[in-house]
């Protein structure tokens, strides 16, 4: 299983799962520009992991069983509500989750920003279409 590790404020945290990577994203702790790294690889920007800030606003799911619609582990599994054997769940999605409003900056000043994985997504991905735009002939 892979160990993250970041840098908050000149301190290393760490090692965490990745599920804890991704909460500390999720509160705001690790931000775009929070350097964090996988095992013993080379420190990066958090905005450089593929998909941390998609997966942390992803939309969470939870099973719950058919009989009692109590929430239920991976199927196949027994309910702890009503004891049934449960071979297939019901998935239900509780929307999109949304990412704390304050964002750390590497000089541990505290900032408030909106929206700040919709910003940055947006501004890599017009950045990336500017590249070559309009270049004369030659």
């Amino acid at each position: 299983m892979a160990e993250w590790y970041c840098e908050i404020m000149e301190n290393v945290l760490g090692p965490m799962t990745s599920a804890e990577l991704l909460e500390k994203v999720r509160t705001g702790e690790v931000s775009f520009d929070t350097p964090v790294r996988k095992d013993d690889s080379q420190w990066v920007p958090a905005s450089d992991v593929n998909d941390l800030f998609a997966r942390a606003v992803a939309s969470e799911t939870k099973r719950v069983c058919p009989y009692c619609q109590k929430e239920i582990a991976q199927p196949p599994t027994q309910c702890q509500s009503c004891d049934r054997y449960v071979t297939r769940a019901v998935v239900v999605s509780s929307g999109e989750r949304k990412l704390k409003d304050w964002n750390i900056s590497s000089a541990g000043k505290r900032k408030k920003t909106k929206s700040i994985a919709v910003r940055g997504f947006l501004s890599r991905w017009f950045g990336a279409l500017g590249n070559g735009k309009n270049k004369p002939d030659q």
